[in-house]
């Protein structure tokens, strides 16, 4: 639980992590992968019974964050001139939804790197956007096993009964998601784009992933502590 005026989340972390943070933990001067620039969609839609976003479990077979839920985005290529196109690319090509205005219609909500002690990193812009009232998202990418359209606040219950898997980031703007009823109401925001990232933490004796975020998932200073948060 977060408390009032707390600079950072404590998520817990995936068993398959633990070794690889330890590791770094025992060298935290050692080797460390070069974050590779990423752009992710919340792609919304409005119903009569509240507000949705499409996501999907990534395929188990993925090098990067194999099995969890996540939202349609990837990697930057040349022919991008910015995140945003590379949003508006990425989703065009893992939902077949094409924006009519383009990259410029996506409003920029947050910006999250991966931990240090990853393999594979990312420093990724998410981007909200609305699925125009003439298409249909699906899943055209083999990089999903399923995908659809949800109400933030099922995410959210499924994770807590461990029936999806949720990294930090996806559940922080799920969190956000959660507390809007329509899309304009989450768009009619801005949002601070400094960057976040989790740092391996252990206490209690469990592992931690610490996330300097607060209860509104808005970034924090980072957060440093005796107990091997780097």
């Amino acid at each position: 639980m977060t408390q009032v005026g707390q600079s950072y989340r404590d998520f817990p972390m995936p068993l398959a992590h633990v070794a690889r943070a330890r590791r770094w933990l025992a060298d935290p001067d050692g080797e460390v992968a070069t974050p590779r620039l990423s752009a992710s969609v919340l792609l919304l839609r409005d119903t009569s019974d509240g507000l949705q976003v499409f996501a999907g479990t990534r395929a188990g077979s993925m090098a990067f964050a194999a099995g969890v839920l996540a939202f349609p985005g990837g990697g930057a290529e040349p022919v991008d001139s910015d995140t945003r196109a590379t949003a508006a690319r990425e989703l065009a090509e893992e939902t077949g939804v094409i924006l009519p205005n383009g990259a410029s219609a996506l409003q920029p909500v947050a910006r999250w790197i991966t931990p240090a002690y990853q393999p594979i990193r990312f420093d990724t812009y998410f981007y909200a956007g609305l699925v125009p009232p003439d298409q249909e998202a699906g899943l055209t990418s083999t990089e999903f096993v399923d995908g659809g359209w949800h109400h933030p606040q099922t995410l959210l219950q499924a994770a807590g009964e461990r029936r999806i898997v949720l990294m930090p980031p996806t559940r922080v703007l799920l969190e956000r998601l959660s507390r809007h009823h329509d899309s304009a109401s989450f768009r009619g925001r801005d949002y601070r784009m400094a960057p976040v990232q989790s740092w391996p933490h252990h206490r209690d004796g469990q592992w931690w992933m610490r996330t300097c975020v607060d209860a509104d998932g808005e970034p924090t200073e980072h957060v440093r502590d005796n107990d091997g948060l780097r």
